[in-house]
C-alpha cells in the first residue's frame, strides 16, 4: 500500500484517476466472478428452475425437467408427512415437487409445489418399504420417466431433515388460521389470568388427545392404542416441575370430549388451568397447538405435527404403536420420533 501510495503521488492527476478507475473495475469484476463461482456450486431447488422458466412464459415440464408427486392418504397429519417427504426427496434428487391443482394443503398452508400436469410422457411409481421408517432407496432415484410418483405414508422426519427450515416455511399457516389461533389464545389467557397479563408471560402447553378411530376393534388388533390418563398426569407434572415459578396454561385439543370428561386428569394440572380448543376443523386445532410453547402428544400423525411445528419441547406416549404388535413392525421409533423428544 505504501508503494501504491508513492506511485500515485508521482503520477499526473488524470493518469491517477484512470489508474484508480482501472483498479476499481478489476476489483468489481473479480468479485462478480468469485460470487458467480460461489453460487454455481450451491444447491438449486427445482422451484428456482420453475421460477426462471415462468419468466419466459414457458411451462418447465415441457422443457424436459423431472417431476415428482406423491399419493396423499388419510387425513391432515398423513398428508403433511407425504408432502414433506415429497419436497425433501424431490429437492435432494433434482425433481420438481408437484401436487394436484387446488389441493386441500394449499388452502391451509403456503405450500409451493407446482400443479401436477394433466399429461406426462411416462410415470414410474416408487413404493416405500415400511410406513413409519426411513427408506434409504429414496436417497438415489434413477429414472428416465418424466414423472416419479411416491407411494406410501413416509412417516419419518429423516426424509426432510436437510430442509427443515424450508419445510417450516412450506407449512406456514394461512392468515385466517393464524389469526383465529391468536384470537383464541389471547382470549384464553385473559379469561384465566386477567386482562393485564400478556400472552408472552404465560407458558402455553398444547395437549393433543386422540381417541376416536384408535379404539376401533380392527385398529386395536393391529396395534393402535390411546394414551392413558396416567401418561397425561406424568407429562403435566413434568412441565410443572420444569417451570416451577412460571404460570402455565394447558391447551387441550381432542377428537373425543366425552372421553376427556370421563378420563382426562384435569386435577393433575394443579393450579394451572386447562382450556379446550373451540369446536372447528382439525387444521384450526393444529394451528392453535403449533402456536403453543411446548406440547404433550398422544398418538397418530396429527399430534406428531403439533409437536414438530411448535418447535418447543415435546413429550410423547412411548407405547404407540403398541409393543410387539403388527403395527409396531411397521415403525422404527428412531426414524419416527425425534431424538430430543421425551418418551413417557
Amino acid at each position: 500500500m505504501m508503494f501504491a501510495g508513492g506511485l500515485l503521488s508521482r503520477l499526473p492527476l488524470h493518469r491517477t484517476l484512470l489508474l484508480v478507475a482501472f483498479v476499481t473495475v478489476c476489483f468489481i469484476l473479480w468479485n462478480l466472478l468469485f460470487h458467480h463461482r460461489k453460487n454455481s456450486v450451491r444447491f438449486v431447488r427445482p422451484n428456482d428452475i420453475v421460477a426462471k422458466a415462468a419468466e419466459h412464459d414457458t411451462e418447465p415440464w415441457k422443457a424436459g425437467y423431472k417431476l415428482m408427486t406423491c399419493q396423499l392418504h388419510g387425513r391432515l397429519g398423513n398428508m403433511m408427512f407425504a408432502y414433506a417427504a415429497l419436497v425433501g426427496i424431490a429437492w435432494k434428487s433434482g425433481h420438481i415437487p408437484m401436487l394436484p391443482e387446488n389441493h386441500f394443503l394449499q388452502s391451509a398452508f403456503h405450500v409451493t409445489a407446482e400443479a401436477t400436469p394433466s399429461r406426462v410422457s411416462g410415470t414410474v411409481k416408487l413404493q416405500e418399504s415400511r410406513a413409519g421408517a426411513y427408506d434409504s432407496q429414496f436417497e438415489q432415484i434413477k429414472s428416465n420417466e418424466e414423472l416419479v410418483e411416491l407411494v406410501g405414508y413416509f412417516q419419518s422426519w429423516r426424509y426432510f431433515v436437510d430442509f427443515e427450515h424450508q419445510i417450516r416455511v412450506e407449512f406456514t399457516f394461512r392468515h385466517h388460521l393464524t389469526a383465529a389461533a391468536d384470537k383464541f389464545l389471547r382470549s384464553a389467557v385473559n379469561e384465566n389470568f386477567g386482562p393485564d397479563v400478556h400472552q408472552h408471560d404465560i407458558i402455553l402447553i398444547g395437549i393433543h388427545v386422540r381417541v376416536g378411530d384408535m379404539t376401533l376393534d380392527s385398529n386395536v388388533e393391529r396395534g393402535y392404542s390411546i394414551a392413558t390418563p396416567e401418561y397425561y398426569t406424568a407429562a403435566m407434572e413434568l412441565y410443572r416441575n420444569m417451570f416451577p415459578h412460571s404460570q402455565l396454561l394447558y391447551v387441550l385439543a381432542t377428537d373425543d370430549r366425552k372421553w376427556c370428561k370421563n378420563n382426562f386428569p384435569y386435577k393433575s394440572s394443579g393450579k394451572s388451568p386447562v382450556v379446550h380448543t373451540a369446536l372447528g376443523p382439525d387444521v384450526q386445532d393444529l394451528a392453535i397447538l403449533a402456536a403453543c410453547n411446548h406440547t404433550i402428544i398422544s398418538v397418530g400423525s396429527f399430534g406428531w405435527w403439533a409437536g414438530w411445528l411448535s418447535s418447543g419441547m415435546t413429550v410423547y406416549y412411548k407405547d404407540f404403536p403398541r409393543p410387539n404388535s403388527s403395527l409396531a413392525h411397521e415403525y422404527v421409533l428412531n426414524d419416527y420420533y425425534l431424538d430430543q423428544w421425551i418418551a413417557l
